[in-house]
């Protein structure tokens, strides 16, 4: 027969499941990075998968505004647009490749912005430098 219909409470089982996290945890306030990422996968993934609104996917995900959802699916723009290729496969597989697409995804933003803070931290050492010689005495 067919595939059953993929739902926002299939989607939470699954995210909740592979990741050993309680649907009341993930759809929880709490803000620790376990959570956080189990929540914004199971969000993308209804993005994708359902034909959901944005306010009634922020609803199921602990009372999130619609605004949360599109951020979400924003912020995290090429893990969310990597995944959209996927929707073919049974969800479990979506999922498992969901986690570790968002692993990889994770690693490459946080060199992206270590590399920022690097190139920024020398740019201001050399700015503070030039600003300390320009102002030093002269010697006579």
């Amino acid at each position: 027969g067919a595939a059953p219909k993929i739902t926002i409470s299939r989607i939470q089982n699954a995210v909740c499941a592979y990741a050993m996290v309680s649907i009341c945890e993930m759809t929880s306030q709490r803000r620790s990075a376990g959570i956080v990422k189990v929540r914004q996968i199971g969000v993308i993934l209804s993005r994708i998968l359902t034909v959901c609104s944005t306010t009634q996917i922020g609803a199921r995900f602990g009372c999130r505004d619609h605004s949360t959802v599109i951020y979400t699916c924003k912020r995290l723009g090429p893990f969310y647009e990597s995944m959209k290729g996927h929707w073919r496969l049974p969800l479990d597989e979506i999922v498992a490749i969901a986690f570790e697409a968002f692993d990889d995804f994770k690693k490459v933003e946080w060199k992206k912005r270590r590399n920022e803070v690097v190139s920024n931290s020398v740019g201001n050492s050399i700015a503070a430098m030039g600003v300390y010689e320009r102002n030093a005495p002269e010697i006579a």
